[in-house]
């Protein structure tokens, strides 16, 4: 139920629009005092332990009862049993993890003021020893309660529970509005790829009675009159949308094959299986067998506009005049057929051969290329939105700019901070919302319709971005949440997790690393549960969000990595280092070292700030700024190395940052340099 958020932001939204502000301020209240955390499950699950790792027995019971008013209360008693056996689960983790840490006086004061409820329960009777226990995970009876293997088959099996609970809810129809849209783009969609299917069937059919009538208007086969005759009868009388896709479904799947209710083929397997019994008749000169089979066949075609010439010509067999001539059409059309083919579509095919092996297709093809001239100095960052309709661009004086780069370049807004930004990124969630960094350690959630700062955090005394610079921000894929990197003047480093939604930070991650290493860039994963990030030390870093702790790394290279991006499916990662290689790393558990690289040239500035490298879709082509001294060059990726493509130039300094966005056959392509200028070059793709 990730989509719950993005309603209540609509609904945040909408009350703003109206003007409604005590019920926004009341509505906003009520979002941070939220015990069911926006049906996330994993944070349902953070907050019950957070509840537990601090003691807290009244709050963790108020949690509980919530639930079971909210939720529990509306399933079957058939889950009455389990649900019980659950909390008795989750009071006897918060018990092991006093013991566990030392805390005997918080299981004495648990025991004492649960013992109204769990007094009558047999599964609970011997825990009032514990207390007195010198080694209770000793002990053949507590034991298995003092496993990690334990504790964590409940928390998968609490949030396993929970997901399902959540899934199942009868939802209100606000939250059903994107699925019935999705729905209704998908019946439109197959509509009209069967409107489009029928055209090709009735054109194709109609080039082919052409054909025949120009032959020689007495040889027209039955089954293409017959076709025709299916087209005519299923036509859907009802304009529904149901019928409509039904019906042209029955139609297409008809084409050719015939129905019983038509008149000509209906008769096709009586016709084949008492073709012996006929055949006698005609030996025989039995005139009633012919004009029996006969009949039907020529009521059908003496209906049909155009061939009431055919019936009149006179035949030598009454009963098998149009048999025989629809037999030797069908051998006369089959040798023209094939006659052409090979005069024209194989002779097409072999010259199309020839001239494409003589001349090489470009994979790209530079359209056109236009300039933006926003901005004065050093850009730091040139991002496009998820869709490629919008640009953000900073630079050095902290100008942020927002602009359009199509069908030329457009400023829609600026907005003026007066300090260095070194990185930026789009909200996924809501795209109307930027979040970037400075040099002096702010971080700014930048509304893009209204041109303003909506929230801004680091110049509290409290905050732990004082005397910091942000090195790099990544937002979350799956929910409003961000993670940025901060170095202070003393080289400490943090990583930060902050929520948009509570406009809060909810918590600081530890690199488990040498102190002075600190993460230069980073991206989420497909679901925003893993943060794979690159660090001052070369290696590649993945922390897990959820528990805040490092899972995998690996060496991708020998000196500090400038950039990072995974591919378009999250199945590789491509990193650039100051080492001047570009490494690609597979991401589905190989730990067999890097997969690929590629030797660059150096660049002048790399310590700079900035996007340097960026994948088109297919992640088979790469668009890169480094040690590009006049605009960025996109390159083929292959199996030996970068080739180059296309030089997009369009740059007198050096570029400092590129980002690249598709949309059907063409690209448009962004380079910017130190000079403050930024070229917008549009592509068309093979």
């Amino acid at each position: 139920m990730s989509h719950v958020q993005y309603i209540d932001e609509l609904v945040r939204e909408y009350l703003l629009f109206r003007g409604f502000t005590v019920t926004l301020k009341s509505f906003d209240n009520e979002l941070k005092i939220d015990k069911d955390k926006g049906f996330r499950v994993d944070r349902i699950i953070d907050n019950l332990l957070q509840l537990i790792y601090s003691y807290d027995l009244v709050s963790l019971r108020e949690l509980w009862i919530h639930f079971d008013q909210r939720i529990f209360s509306k399933l079957d008693q058939e889950f009455a049993p389990a649900l019980k056996k659950l909390e008795s689960s989750v009071l006897k983790y918060y018990v092991i993890n006093a013991l566990t840490n030392n805390k005997v006086d918080k299981v004495t004061e648990f025991l004492s003021k649960m013992v109204t409820e769990i007094q009558g329960q047999n599964e609970w009777k011997d825990w009032y020893v514990l207390p007195y226990l010198k080694n209770p995970e000793d002990s053949q009876h507590f034991a298995l309660y003092f496993t990690k293997q334990w504790q964590d088959t409940l928390l998968v099996t609490l949030h396993n529970f929970l997901s399902l609970v959540y899934q199942a809810m009868p939802q209100p129809v606000l939250t059903n509005y994107e699925k019935e849209a999705f729905r209704i783009r998908q019946l439109q969609e197959e509509n009209e790829t069967l409107k489009q299917k029928l055209a090709t069937f009735v054109e194709y059919k109609q080039q082919q009675q052409r054909f025949n009538n120009s032959h020689d208007n007495s040889h027209v086969p039955p089954d293409i009159i017959d076709d025709f005759y299916v087209i005519a009868a299923e036509t859907p009388s009802v304009n529904t949308a149901d019928n409509t896709v039904k019906s042209l479904k029955n139609l297409i799947r008809t084409i050719g094959v015939g129905l019983p209710a038509s008149p000509l083929l209906g008769k096709k397997m009586s016709n084949t299986t008492s073709g012996n019994v006929n055949n006698e008749n005609n030996k025989s000169g039995n005139p009633e067998g012919r004009s029996g089979r006969r009949k039907p066949i020529k009521q059908r075609l003496a209906s049909t506009p155009g061939v009431n010439s055919v019936l009149k010509q006179p035949t030598n067999e009454p009963g098998l005049g149009v048999a025989k001539r629809s037999i030797s059409l069908d051998r006369e059309n089959s040798k023209v057929r094939t006659v052409n083919r090979d005069n024209s579509l194989d002779n097409a095919e072999k010259r199309n051969t020839r001239q494409v092996s003589s001349n090489k297709i470009p994979p790209f093809l530079l359209l056109s290329q236009d300039s933006f001239d926003g901005h004065r100095t050093n850009i730091t960052q040139c991002r496009f939105n998820s869709c490629g309709s919008t640009i953000a661009s900073t630079d050095c004086d902290g100008i942020v700019k927002i602009w359009s780069p199509a069908p030329s370049p457009l400023l829609l807004g600026t907005s003026t901070f007066k300090t260095t930004i070194r990185c930026l990124d789009w909200v996924s969630k809501n795209e109307r919302f930027i979040v970037f960094g400075s040099e002096e350690g702010i971080i700014n959630l930048y509304d893009t319709k209204d041109f303003k700062s909506v929230w801004e955090t680091g110049n509290e005394n409290n905050s732990p971005l004082r005397e910091t610079k942000v090195l790099s921000v990544s937002s979350s894929p799956t929910d409003t949440s961000f993670v940025c990197s901060v170095l202070s003047s003393k080289n400490e480093h943090k990583l930060l997790l902050y929520d948009i939604k509570a406009k809060k930070l909810e918590r600081s991650i530890s690199l488990d690393c040498d102190p002075s290493v600190y993460v230069t860039c980073c991206a989420h994963n497909h679901n925003g549960q893993l943060l794979i990030a690159g660090c001052s030390d070369g290696i590649v870093r993945t922390y897990d969000l959820r528990h805040a702790e490092c899972v995998d790394q690996w060496q991708a290279h020998k000196d500090s990595i400038l950039g990072l991006q995974l591919s378009s499916d999250h199945t590789a990662c491509y990193t650039l280092g100051a080492d001047n290689k570009l490494c690609r790393r597979s991401l589905n558990g190989n730990n067999q070292g890097p997969t690929w690289d590629a030797t660059l040239s150096a660049d002048p500035l790399s310590s700079h700030p900035g996007h340097k490298f960026t994948l088109d879709q297919t992640a088979k082509h790469i668009l890169l700024c480094y040690g590009q001294p006049c605009g960025g060059t996109i390159f083929k990726i292959t199996n030996i190395g970068l080739t180059s493509v296309l030089a997009l130039k369009g740059h007198k300094t050096v570029t400092t940052a590129c980002d690249w966005a598709t949309a059907n056959q063409c690209c448009t392509c962004v380079t910017a340099s130190t000079d403050g200028k930024i070229c917008v070059s549009t592509l068309l793709m093979p």
